[in-house]
């Protein structure tokens, strides 16, 4: 199925014309095979084929394709009820107007300036995060008279993934996105590069085979890592869900920031309540903070998230896999210490500070490195771990100034990326490389001779395509035991933003560990 996308700017803004758009192949399964790389409760991510537009482009839009303009494999995620019928979004609740302020959040966040972020057929509706569905026999064929809304979670990502832009090496950018005609109207699709891996897998990958990460390759992971949540935060984003299966390995041997679905503002507008959820992010990446409740927080909890990740890379598996809250927090004291009004100032104030007692025990950085041996190898790398591991969020460190830490420019220095990519990406998830459409039109013979040329190759690159998907799930299923893409994450799950596991909560529910 060819789907039609414009570039991630909007048309007629600088020069971009409505010739500046991509197109995206998507892979029949029946025609060629399973193109499937991942399922969750979100939807599932296949593979598909990206054509550029032609060579002829507008200066400005340009700079948003590959200089070769050459076909790509791209990840084509596509979330089930991302977009919810919406009657009237003046008195709709969660319609963006009323629950977050839209028209005075920061431009970046202002749909207004976000139309092109949805693609034909669709486009935003300023100030009511509602679509309207307009008709066209070749894309909708019912409800397309009604108006939709995007579901909160879908605007944090789309919205978020437009504040921090495309052009950042270590955040995967958004290409495009569209309603697939595959699907349910309810359905929407984002694609992002291919990446062929992710961290989660590499760490299985890396415990499989009892091999360590050399110091060289630990220091650009979590370099790649804080460059990344640096370039966020000075958007003004919160990623709040840093772990693992969240950071993609690219194909030239970076780590880039995914999943943006629980993103935040760092601050909210002046005037407005913070729109942050209770227990948000992954469990055994969650600070002690939000732990005890807190809906007030800001950059600390990436930092918080990126030093759980570091512990990970060092020990092949997570630091403190707790079962639930209470279990996670007695976890972190256990290893970090009991915390006080007098190690953490404003500690009473939170929600649900006080209502378990843990027993007080002298803890000091020796039990640190009892729990993370490799550090023990190197006192600045101890160092820098304690201070993003730090109970009181305000005394975290920020992610810039982490990467201005002493450890970074100790030998050995960080490995180069494409030793990375040389060292960590399987052989069979790598892609092949492709040709230009725009070089076919050099072969002698007739213009039908060259598009018939252009479609065996298309077919050809999707052939692979489904060839590549398959080699992930196998490359999953052989590190996992899942059939092949059952498990999305295997080092913890992601709560629902929205449910109310509190520490009470977490109390009656000891039976039954969530």
């Amino acid at each position: 199925m060819r789907r039609s996308l414009l570039s991630p700017i909007r048309p007629g803004d600088d020069g971009v014309t409505m010739q500046d758009r991509c197109v995206i192949e998507e892979i029949s399964s029946r025609k060629y095979g399973n193109p499937l790389i991942a399922r969750g409760a979100f939807g599932q991510v296949s593979i598909a084929i990206q054509i550029p537009p032609p060579s002829s482009l507008s200066p400005v839009a340009s700079v948003h394709y590959s200089v070769d303009h050459l076909p790509r494999f791209v990840a084509v995620k596509r979330i089930r009820n991302a977009l919810i019928y919406s009657s009237n979004d003046d008195e709709n609740p969660n319609s963006v107007a009323a629950y977050s302020g839209i028209a005075s959040l920061s431009p970046s966040w202002n749909l207004a300036t976000s139309s092109s972020v949805i693609t034909e057929p669709s486009t935003f509706r300023s100030q009511s995060q509602s679509l309207s569905m307009q008709r066209d026999s070749n894309r909708l064929t019912h409800h397309d008279d009604k108006n939709y809304k995007l579901s909160i979670p879908v605007f944090h990502e789309v919205a978020a993934l437009r504040a921090v832009g495309t052009t950042h090496p270590n955040i995967t950018p958004m290409l495009s996105t569209f309603v697939s005609s595959q699907d349910s109207i309810t359905s929407l699709s984002l694609s992002f590069p291919y990446c062929p891996t992710d961290l989660s897998t590499v760490i299985a990958t890396q415990q499989q085979n009892q091999q360590v990460f050399p110091t060289a390759h630990i220091k650009a992971i979590l370099k790649d890592i804080l460059s990344g949540l640096s370039h966020c935060h000075t958007m003004g984003i919160l990623h709040c869900d840093i772990k693992p299966s969240n950071l993609l390995l690219t194909l030239n041997g970076t780590i880039q920031l995914a999943d943006f679905g629980l993103a935040r503002l760092a601050q909210p507008p002046s005037g407005q309540q913070p729109q942050n959820e209770h227990g948000i992010g992954t469990l055994y990446y969650r600070p002690p903070e939000i732990l005890y409740g807190s809906v007030e927080y800001g950059v600390e909890v990436d930092v918080w998230g990126c030093g759980m990740v570091l512990a990970e890379v060092c020990n092949l598996q997570p630091l403190f896999p707790g079962r639930n809250v209470l279990d996670q927090l007695g976890r972190i004291f256990a290893t970090l210490g009991v915390p006080d009004a007098d190690s953490w100032e404003g500690i009473e104030c939170l929600p649900d500070y006080g209502k378990v007692k843990f027993v007080s025990k002298a803890c000091d950085g020796d039990m640190l490195v009892e729990a993370v041996p490799r550090i023990g190898e190197c006192k600045l790398l101890q160092e820098l771990l304690t201070a993003m591991l730090t109970l009181d969020p305000t005394k975290r460190p920020q992610a810039i100034c982490c990467l201005e830490h002493s450890w970074f420019f100790r030998r050995p220095l960080a490995s180069g990326s494409s030793l990375i990519a040389k060292d960590l990406i399987p052989k069979e998830l790598t892609v092949p490389e492709v040709m230009g459409f725009n070089d076919m039109d050099c072969v002698s013979g007739c213009k039908e001779d060259r598009e018939n040329m252009k479609e065996r190759y298309l077919n050809k690159l999707k052939r692979q395509g489904v060839c590549v998907a398959t080699a992930q799930r196998k490359v999953r299923s052989g590190i996992f035991g899942d059939d092949a893409i059952g498990v999305v994450a295997v080092e913890g799950y992601t709560q629902d933003a929205r449910s109310k596991h509190g520490l009470l909560h977490m109390l009656s529910s000891l039976v039954n560990p969530i």
